[in-house]
């Protein structure tokens, strides 16, 4: 609904679309996900990138339960991060479309905040508020820039 300033559009421009394809990769048939399976899954992921680093690069994003841990936590953080440098560059949005590109993408986080911060769409905007943007992402993942397509949709960008 165009418009929809509800409480996932007001919080975070993404959590609900997040949350949905976190569940669709952990193959829960009503859409809800397991709170204390999905904190169990983030902190073997969180150990394997930051602690023992054995998933530094390993092929992680292939398997669907560590690509929807990384949706609920690090997705986030990193596009907030990217946001934020963007604003601390003083990069400006643009007038007219832009075309982002994203190497290493994953699921795209960065490149996602890059679109909308060049199109200048608020972070808290709801999801259906067109990014007049267009994404390149390139990953080694399909199931990565799968994942990236269906965010990148949902939000109004285009994909590639």
């Amino acid at each position: 609904m165009a418009g929809n300033r509800g409480p996932a559009a007001g919080a975070f421009r993404y959590e609900a679309a997040l949350r949905k394809e976190a569940a669709r990769l952990r193959g829960s048939p009503g859409g809800g996900i397991d709170l204390d399976a999905a904190a169990k899954d983030l902190l073997a992921l969180q150990r394997g990138l930051t602690g023992d680093r054995k998933l530094i690069g390993a092929r992680y994003m292939d398997e669907r339960v560590r690509l929807a841990s990384y949706l609920l936590f690090y997705w986030p953080v990193s596009y907030a991060q990217a946001r934020a440098m963007l604003r601390m560059g003083g990069i400006t949005p643009r007038s007219g479309s832009v075309r982002v590109l994203d190497l290493g993408s994953g699921p795209s986080p960065c490149g996602l905040a890059a679109a909308d911060h060049l199109a200048g769409i608020a972070s808290d905007a709801p999801l259906d508020a067109a990014a007049r943007a267009s994404l390149v992402a390139c990953d080694p993942s399909a199931l990565a820039l799968e994942t990236a397509g269906r965010l990148a949709t949902a939000a109004g960008c285009d994909f590639a």
